[in-house]
């Protein structure tokens, strides 16, 4: 399902300060599984998550998402695959806190061509799923931040997308948020998701459901 080849990317290429983030990055993931990229911070675990999201490119290389060939895709044309393909939940969540969780999940479903109807069917289920439907009228700023996590895996799933993205998850949740969201993982892999995991946090070794650890240090893997 996810296919990385010969990856590399650099900050400020052919410069005095030129960092090489990822390198020789060679990878594939298969569908359905929960793989967790692990490594202490700068190690180009976020980075790669990033580029696997076409939310960055990557300066040379190749990555393949379901047989398409997203390396070097336009802004647009990645825009239209993130919310096609790619469900991401970034660590600090994101959210738009003048929302309410309702409008925050409906958000990815602006650009696509649904009636109100098929909107809140797909906004509701989501939610469910996330077992946060019971605070869809809350104001997101009023949340706790196990809360505002479990919004932004509603709005991660509500485009119905196969593959998930979350970068360090549990880094800024308690530890019996961080053992809920373990659980959730569990749904993840019964609702046959493919999930790629940026920590660094040793709790996910709790976790029955996790397909395989690829470590990573100094923009390589280990």
């Amino acid at each position: 399902m996810i296919k990385i080849k010969n990856l590399y990317k650099i900050f400020n290429q052919n410069k005095k300060n030129e960092f090489i983030a990822l390198q020789d990055i060679n990878l594939e993931i298969k569908k359905e599984e929960i793989v967790l990229l692990k490594g202490i911070s700068g190690s180009g675990k976020s980075t790669l998550l990033s580029i696997i999201s076409s939310l960055q490119k990557p300066t040379s290389g190749d990555i393949i998402v379901d047989n398409e060939h997203i390396a070097k895709l336009p802004d647009l044309h990645a825009s239209f695959f993130r919310n096609k393909k790619i469900g991401y939940v970034f660590q600090d969540f994101n959210l738009i806190s003048s929302l309410n969780v309702y409008q925050n999940v409906m958000t990815p479903l602006i650009v696509q061509n649904l009636n109100t109807k098929q909107i809140e069917q797909k906004v509701l289920k989501a939610l469910e799923i996330a077992n946060i439907v019971h605070k869809k009228e809350e104001l997101v700023s009023n949340l706790s931040g196990g809360e505002k996590q479990r919004v932004a895996i509603a709005r991660a799933l509500v485009c119905d997308a196969n593959i998930l993205l979350f970068d360090e998850p549990t880094a800024n949740l308690d530890k019996d948020n961080s053992l809920k969201f373990l659980e959730a993982l569990e749904s993840f892999k019964a609702l046959g998701k493919t999930v790629v995991i940026a920590t660094h946090d040793s709790i996910f070794e709790q976790s029955r459901v996790i397909s395989k650890v690829i470590n990573m240090q100094n923009g390589k893997l280990i």
